[in-house]
């Protein structure tokens, strides 16, 4: 109410005010846009296929190391899901000459951190350092890459961890939808559409993660990207010395199974008893990291649902009341990425936000964008892109991640030029080209004795247990029912 009421006042306010002073209250003309200048960075090889990508910037004593291996959860056997989590969790906990508690004492010790991570397409082997101590910096991740033995001791405390990550991911309804959206999309056949289980990160060996190192972490299959406080050839001089003697070919790829095609939209309902709210999931496959469209792409996302401002958010939330965010994004994968929207809403009004969800999916397709929310959009991408690339860990995080989809550099800095060459018949050609509610897959979790019966005559549905396994609707009962 305070707000309202300062709004109507302000006007109020300045016609009381003599003509002048009324005018100094205008705000004053935006400034003219200055250029967006990308940090400066080099690239190079080394002799055994290893890629090294420089970015340099000597505001700050710091520096750190990013060693991308192109082989995440998806190079995973299909009988070994987990493998590569597993691998990354345990591949600093020891090595030919460092126990764990050296390796974690040695890096505190110079007030640096270290740790390696895993998405599908990649494992990362990160180290921070101030600039001072490079060269422990690369020593370090030498060791831990070249030289991991992985303790079986490590291995099982990692395997506890993975296991109670994933029995707490059963409670978790965004996580659930998120599980069955890309089971759904890629198919059971397709490396993305899979989820490490229980029982497949139990029977996991420390063998498996000797022969997994021992095929993915070669030269030719990795980045390293080195940025901050360093010059090219200082960062060229200690790649050589401490990685140069890294050897091995990297296997050939597989190439990933096609997607399945799918006629209509179809709603896939997981039964989670006595949920008071509904996780929704509504999308498809995307599009390819090469894919032109890209940056039109990205201004369609930003006027349909990126940011609060746009209209998934002003729709299901700011008038209706419906949740507290709504969503969509497009993401990039080397093997194709997906769209989808996705908010979580109160049981009584899962089959409202649903059916709003593709209302907005058709509106943005066949209606034009207004000049007037295209510029909000397109200037809200712009302006907002030098802040993704203040530090030169941001800048080197968007190279690298540029480069491991096989794009040029260009398509990183010619950003901004791009997406405000944008027009209104741009968004639209894309919106009816990679939009497709009438064939999407929805995703449902919630008490399927609220709100099943509701969403029915919005889709054929498929129901589930949390689990993934199929459910008789029928025998749905609600926890303790």
């Amino acid at each position: 109410m305070k707000q309202i009421i300062i709004r109507l006042a302000a006007p109020a306010l300045l016609a009381g005010l003599p003509a002048a002073a009324a005018a100094q209250a205008t705000p004053p003309a935006p400034l003219e846009q200055r250029p967006i200048r990308f940090p400066q960075f080099a690239e190079s090889q080394l002799p055994n296929g290893l890629r090294l990508l420089v970015v340099e910037n000597h505001a700050l004593p710091i520096a750190n190391l990013n060693l991308y291996v192109r082989s995440g959860s998806s190079a995973d056997p299909a009988d070994k899901l987990g493998l590569a989590q597993m691998t990354a969790a345990v591949l600093d906990k020891g090595t030919a000459t460092r126990t764990a508690v050296q390796i974690s004492e040695t890096v505190e010790g110079v007030g640096g951190t270290m740790g390696a991570g895993v998405d599908q397409d990649n494992i990362t082997v990160s180290v921070g350092v101030l600039s001072d101590q490079l060269p422990l910096a690369f020593e370090l991740l030498s060791d831990v890459v070249l030289h991991p033995t992985f303790p079986q001791q490590e291995m099982e405390t990692s395997r506890a961890q993975q296991l109670a990550a994933l029995r707490a991911a059963l409670g978790a309804p965004a996580t659930l939808a998120l599980r069955m959206f890309d089971q759904q999309v890629y198919g059971d056949a397709h490396p993305y559409g899979r989820r490490s289980t229980p029982q497949s990160v139990g029977a996991l060996t420390r063998e498996d993660l000797v022969a997994f190192h021992r095929a993915h972490f070669v030269p030719g299959n990795a980045l390293l990207v080195v940025s901050g406080d360093v010059t090219p050839a200082q960062a060229q001089e200690m790649a050589r010395r401490w990685l140069g003697g890294w050897s091995g070919a990297a296997s050939s790829r597989t190439a990933l199974p096609t997607p399945p095609a799918r006629e209509r939209a179809e709603i896939y309902f997981v039964h989670r008893p006595n949920s008071v709210q509904s996780s929704l999931y509504v999308g498809h496959m995307g599009i390819q990291p090469d894919d032109p469209d890209y940056y039109a792409v990205q201004v369609l996302n930003m006027v349909l649902g990126l940011s609060g401002d746009s209209r998934l958010e002003e729709v299901l939330r700011a008038a209706h009341g419906w949740t507290y965010s709504a969503r969509s994004r497009f993401t990039r994968l080397v093997g194709g990425g997906t769209f989808s929207a996705s908010s979580d809403v109160r049981s009584a009004v899962t089959d409202s936000a649903l059916a709003e969800l593709m209302v907005q999916l058709r509106r943005i397709r066949d209606e034009p964008v207004p000049q007037a929310e295209l510029e909000r959009a397109k200037n809200f991408l712009v302006a907002s892109f030098p802040a993704s690339v203040e530090t030169p860990a941001q800048a080197a995080g968007l190279l690298a991640t540029t480069r491991l989809l096989g794009l040029p550099a260009e398509h990183l800095t010619q950003y901004a030029q791009r997406v405000g060459a944008v027009t209104a018949a741009d968004v639209q050609r894309v919106a009816r080209e990679y939009l497709q509610p009438e064939r999407a897959v929805l995703v449902v979790v919630g008490d399927g004795t609220q709100v099943l019966e509701k969403i029915r005559p919005i889709a054929p549905v498929r129901v589930f247990d949390v689990e993934g396994r199929p459910l008789d609707p029928a025998t749905l009962q609600p926890a303790g029912g």
